[in-house]
């Protein structure tokens, strides 16, 4: 059976050949998209490391022109600042708030810095991605360790400037390197070592992002921040808090208005407040729409293969429909023609033909050869063999009077 279905394919090649290109060009296509399509949303389902629900950034101003040239101004709109803070912290609505640098998710502000394992005696150390944060930042997006438990209590009773994340962790330490000592640096030459507190799940900046190597530098006391900020411009730094539930914009609104006494301090005001989720929404769009052109491709082509398919069959099923016509009068067996000779009856026909060829013909000879070979069952008459070509012996056919007519 096979050597007949291989030799019909062999007899129509002109015309397969054409259905293989399409079919493989078409494959092709499907295959590089929809490889890119589950890539996507496979990385899409990863989590970024940082929990942005009920968190906003708390944009501030000053009521004064205040330069990183002149510090007086500087200090005294960072005590505002801090103080700012604080009052903010009091309000029962509000669970967590923090003060961070080019660390807020979802935003174009980042920064890199190098850093290097102190026992490295490698001569250039690389620049990876580096949150600048205080303790409370680890409580406002709910940072986790790489075992799942909150990082704000790991770093909190582990001494240490700088929380790797795990990416980072095993370019740093991997097992079997031998480094025994956990501190970094900030370079070869650099003479100050400072402790790893802890190593926080996996990080990226976003959701369609891949995990990059990160590392967070710590402030753990506000002497600390002061000492950041009395060599930088009080507005480069963030503020960050988290709502105890979420609130809708014209129910944050009324907060701020409740508030608007305890949320300006000397010299520094609150000007606006975003909710992450905003953030996340633009910087998501362009991605979330390529993903739908994505889907919209996909089942175009899916489409293409299937009514490619179909129509090959049903074209080449009409195409010949006249070899299928029984003459007038004339009552067919219901028989399967093999050569001249005899005839296999339908039932044994289904029962072990078409079983047999389901079970062992491929799906390739299958799709090309089924056309031909059903035409070949239709043409119940017996004029035709199983290649469509005319028999060359006769066959009897009774009529209704029992008598045989010899076509």
């Amino acid at each position: 059976m096979i050597k007949h279905l291989l030799t019909l394919i062999w007899n129509q090649r002109n015309g397969n050949i054409w259905i293989f290109l399409e079919l493989l060009l078409v494959t092709a296509m499907l295959w590089v998209m929809a490889d890119s399509l589950l890539v996507d949303t496979y990385t899409y389902r990863q989590p970024i490391g940082v929990d942005t629900q009920h968190t906003y950034l708390l944009s501030f101003g000053l009521t004064d022109d205040v330069t990183e040239m002149d510090l007086e101004r500087n200090n005294q709109a960072t005590q505002d600042l801090l103080q700012l803070i604080e009052n903010l912290r009091q309000c029962s609505e509000v669970e967590a708030v923090c003060l961070s640098k080019i660390a807020t998710p979802y935003t174009y502000n980042r920064g890199w810095s190098g850093l290097m394992p102190v026992e490295d005696t490698a001569s250039a150390s690389y620049a990876y991605r580096v949150r600048y944060v205080d303790l409370e930042y680890f409580r406002v997006f709910k940072v986790r360790d790489k075992e799942g438990r909150p990082l704000y209590d790991q770093v909190l009773k582990n001494p240490g400037e700088v929380v790797l994340s795990e990416t980072l962790d095993e370019i740093f330490f991997p097992e079997g390197s031998g480094r025994t000592q956990r501190e970094v640096k900030w370079g070869p030459k650099s003479t100050e070592s400072m402790k790893v507190s802890a190593v926080s799940a996996p990080l990226k900046e976003m959701d369609f992002d891949t995990y990059q190597p990160t590392y967070y530098y710590v402030w753990r006391t506000e002497q600390d921040f002061l000492d950041e900020v009395a060599e930088n411009d009080i507005r480069f730094y963030n503020c960050l808090f988290r709502m105890k539930k979420d609130y809708s914009q014209q129910e944050m609104e009324a907060f701020l208005q409740q508030e608007s006494e305890r949320l300006q301090v000397g010299n520094v005001y609150v000007s606006s407040v975003k909710p992450i989720s905003e953030y996340r929404a633009d910087m998501l769009k362009p991605r979330l729409d390529n993903q739908k052109k994505k889907i919209a491709m996909v089942g175009f082509m899916l489409v293409n293969i299937f009514f490619g398919i179909v129509g090959t069959f049903w074209l080449r099923t009409q195409s010949r429909r006249a070899e299928k016509t029984v003459a007038p009068g004339i009552i067919p067996r219901r028989t399967f023609p093999v050569g001249s000779d005899f005839t296999i009856p339908a039932d044994l026909l289904g029962k072990y033909v078409v079983s047999g060829y389901a079970r062992y013909v491929s799906a390739g000879l299958y799709l090309v050869a089924l056309p031909d070979y059903l035409i070949g069952f239709l043409s119940v008459d017996g004029r035709y063999d199983l290649l469509g070509y005319p028999n060359s012996g006769q066959q009897d056919y009774p009529d209704e009077s029992g008598r045989n007519i010899a076509l």
